[in-house]
């Protein structure tokens, strides 16, 4: 099932000991499935990245403008506000 998820996983276990053991081996499993990303995403990016190349990078410049544009508008407010920490961290 490489790259793939599971939505809900049930183990059944006879007795105490093998709960216990399962509840490990579950832990360490979900560690491993959540630090790998799913196929498909990767599947979705490689179209995109083929298909729609200049519209992502488009997009992607439209979103840094933006976010960059809301960041020098909070340093401001919090000037306005008389803030007097330096915020340039958050603007460079």
């Amino acid at each position: 099932m490489y790259g793939q998820r599971v939505g809900c996983l049930h183990f059944g276990a006879y007795t105490p000991e093998e709960a216990d053991k399962l509840f490990v081996a579950g832990k360490c499993e979900s560690r491993v499935v959540w630090s790998w990303p799913s196929k498909h995403g990767v599947d979705i990016a490689k179209r995109v990245m083929i298909n729609h190349k200049d519209q992502w990078y488009k997009e992607v410049s439209i979103m840094f403008d933006r976010l960059e544009a809301m960041r020098k508008a909070l340093v401001q407010e919090l000037a306005k506000c008389g803030s007097k920490k330096d915020w340039s961290h958050i603007t460079t």
